[in-house]
């Protein structure tokens, strides 16, 4: 590789393609793949509060586990969040760009998101103290201006 001529860019190309196809292997199958269908059957739902009662019904271990996860986060920063997925799923690159710098902008004007990084980045203590500390407080209004400009 390091005697290849690489400044014909047509057989250049081609020597990659070999060199990538060479090297590719199949990759192993991750942690995720076997809870794909517990994933795909909870977390598709319309809202937040849908996904944790979802969760807490299925009486298993992942359901309890996966509900006091998501309890233990921002409230906004999740109903923000699952919006997010829900309205940008099939936008294009450019506006999902461009709206996560009015999203990331518009965290930054809310004490919650400073809360959270003290209690869990800088004081450890785990326990923020949220304007909105419940998903019932995080209405559709608050969660839609996250989307202003």
């Amino acid at each position: 590789m390091v005697d290849y001529d690489w400044t014909n860019v047509e057989e250049a190309d081609h020597k990659l393609d070999e060199l990538i196809g060479s090297l590719a292997a199949e990759p192993p199958h991750g942690e995720l793949a076997a809870l794909q269908n517990d994933i795909d059957g909870t977390f598709h739902l319309y809202s937040v509060e849908d996904i944790v009662a979802k969760l807490r019904g299925r009486g298993d271990a992942f359901g309890d586990e996966h509900a006091n996860i998501l309890l233990s986060k921002s409230p906004v920063s999740l109903k923000v969040t699952h919006k997010y997925m829900l309205d940008y799923a099939h936008r294009s690159l450019e506006d999902t760009l461009n709206m996560d710098v009015v999203v990331a902008m518009n965290f930054l004007r809310n004490n919650d998101f400073y809360e959270g990084v003290d209690a869990v980045l800088i004081k450890k203590h785990q326990s923020p103290n949220y304007d909105y500390p419940t998903l019932e407080d995080v209405d559709d209004e608050l969660v839609d201006s996250y989307f202003k400009a």
